[in-house]
């Protein structure tokens, strides 16, 4: 990490703090968490952007409306089904 800055580590390790209190290992994204709270999402984003290559796939995803839809439709969907399906019940 020799070319990103003192803030890029600083928000990468406030994300990985975030999930650490949401019990989401390390950098992964919770689509849940990001479809449905709005300081998860940012702070995602200021994470992912800090280390993006051209463009940050996850402003995208928030910006272009019909997609971020799209993701709380399938997030959504997989809740409801999660509950009702064998698989997941104890």
């Amino acid at each position: 990490m020799a070319f990103v800055e003192n803030k890029d580590v600083e928000e990468i390790e406030t994300f990985r703090n975030i999930n650490a209190s949401r019990n989401i290992n390390g950098l992964n994204i919770s689509i849940s968490e990001f479809v449905w709270d709005e300081d998860y999402r940012k702070a995602a984003i200021k994470a992912y952007d800090s280390i993006k290559y051209k463009v940050n796939t996850l402003d995208v995803l928030v910006k272009v409306k019909h997609y971020f839809g799209y993701l709380k439709a399938c997030d959504a969907l997989y809740e409801s089904l999660k509950y009702q399906t064998v698989q997941y019940r104890e």
